[in-house]
């Protein structure tokens, strides 16, 4: 008996000893992105019910001096379609509707609403034109209430950009109409539905709709720029454009709790979880994208709004979860959960290497300041400012740009570089190559 005593305890410390190491390895990872301005925020990964890291970095709050926390609070943007599908799904075991159902059923005259079903909406295979895609609406002030119906008639009278069911394209237009359905069905607001099905009986407590009206101390405040190149504070988005697309807030703790509710069937019946989870037209099931990693089926999905990122990536074969939130447009929560993910499974990775870059005088700098024209939808203004140079794209905040050689410029967060070519008759810098994603364009100084 002693000795099944000893070996047991063993067992445990080794056990305990390789948690500690994976946690070490992962906290490391994350201070490479850090360190680098790549992620302020929120992370929580946990396997088989154990978390092996929850933990906080960066400024909840710079002007104020406040640390993020692990009880900070995050919009979670697009991660609400989760949350939306879940609804639905809900509302089918309780025989309310049917993802087989057709939009005219709660849509009468809606067009084309005879052919396109609840299912088409969930997985993207609508053909709606997505609204997201309207830059006139986009680059417009989102800050004010909007009706629902006139959101519908943003894309509504739009033709479909292919037939019901025939293909994938992401679209918040059709979340937006999964909103109208539920509202329709239950007669009550999607805040009111979203509480009663899921928040309530989670108890997800600090998670909710409509970031704008949240009071509580640990509420982040979003950048669109954060770090040593300053803070940009990020314009709000009003719930009632986001919406079912992506009007929730929440934490990593709470996420947990939502990661472990889906597991097991303790939630949704055992039928609903196969539909979330079935891969659809473009590797998407019912609010989750879904694909296979490192041979094991995953279900993950990311969101961006404006001064927020957030990504949950989960195999939920090996009871695996990474969830990571922030409150700042430079972080890449992307790359980090790919990282985490190899970490967990002993597969190679690379931590990102930070840029080397060198100082110019202001003559340098000076020769290349303007406006450059890529296209009628974009142009970029260089600026010089205190011996640093600025980018500011169209309708977007400025950023500061590194010198990788005399002409080769980077910004640090972003895959973005910037190489300005000289005009050989003028012998100014007139040209500008914009390279992002392997991918480049050309930009013709204005002025």
């Amino acid at each position: 008996m002693k000795k099944i005593i000893i070996a047991f305890v063993y067992l445990f410390l080794s056990f305990n000893a390789i948690s500690q190491s994976i946690s070490a390895e992962l906290d490391a990872a994350v201070m490479t992105f850090v360190k680098q301005e790549k992620f302020t925020g929120t992370i929580l990964i946990a396997r088989k019910g154990e978390i092996l890291l929850h933990k906080a970095y960066g400024q909840k709050n710079d002007e104020a001096g406040q640390p993020n926390t692990v009880n900070s609070i995050y919009q979670i943007a697009s991660l609400a379609k989760q949350f939306t599908a879940a609804v639905i799904l809900k509302l089918q075991e309780q025989d309310k509707l049917s993802v087989k159902d057709k939009v005219s059923k709660y849509y009468p005259g809606y067009p084309n609403g005879d052919k396109i079903t609840i299912h088409h909406l969930l997985s993207h295979t609508s053909g709606i034109y997505n609204y997201s895609d309207n830059k006139a609406f986009m680059a417009g002030d989102q800050s004010q209430p909007v009706t629902l119906d006139s959101m519908i008639r943003l894309f509504n009278n739009q033709p479909l950009v292919f037939e019901p069911g025939s293909r994938f394209s992401y679209s918040n237009s059709g979340y937006t109409l999964l909103g109208y359905i539920i509202e329709k069905v239950t007669g009550k607001s999607y805040q009111h539905v979203l509480n009663k099905l899921i928040l309530k009986p989670l108890h997800l407590r600090h998670s909710g709709y409509d970031y704008l009206a949240l009071k509580d101390s640990n509420k982040t405040t979003g950048y669109l720029q954060y770090g040593s190149g300053g803070f940009t504070k990020a314009n709000p988005v009003h719930p009632s454009i986001l919406y079912t697309t992506g009007a929730l807030y929440s934490t990593t703790g709470d996420l947990y709790k939502w990661h472990q509710a889906l597991m097991g069937n303790r939630f949704l019946s055992a039928a609903s979880i196969q539909l979330l989870y079935t891969p659809y037209s473009g590797r998407y099931g019912y609010g989750w994208q879904i694909d296979s990693l490192y041979n094991k089926k995953r279900v993950s999905h990311s969101g961006n709004v404006a001064g927020f990122k957030s990504h949950i990536n989960r195999i939920p074969e090996d009871d695996i979860c990474v969830i990571i939130l922030s409150n700042s447009m430079n972080s890449q929560p992307g790359q980090l959960s790919m990282i985490c993910m190899a970490i967990l499974y002993q597969q190679p990775y690379q931590l990102p290497v930070e840029k080397k870059y060198i100082k110019l005088n202001d003559d340098i700098l000076r020769q290349y300041t303007g406006v450059y024209l890529f296209n009628p939808q974009l142009s970029m203004a260089f600026t010089l400012d205190k011996h640093q140079l600025f980018v500011q794209p169209s309708n977007q905040p400025r950023f500061e740009v590194f010198a990788e050689t005399e002409t080769m410029f980077f910004i640090k967060d972003f895959d973005m570089q910037f190489e300005f070519r000289k005009n050989s008759v003028t012998g100014e810098y007139d040209e500008i190559i914009f390279i992002r994603n392997k991918q480049s364009m050309t930009g013709k100084k204005t002025k």
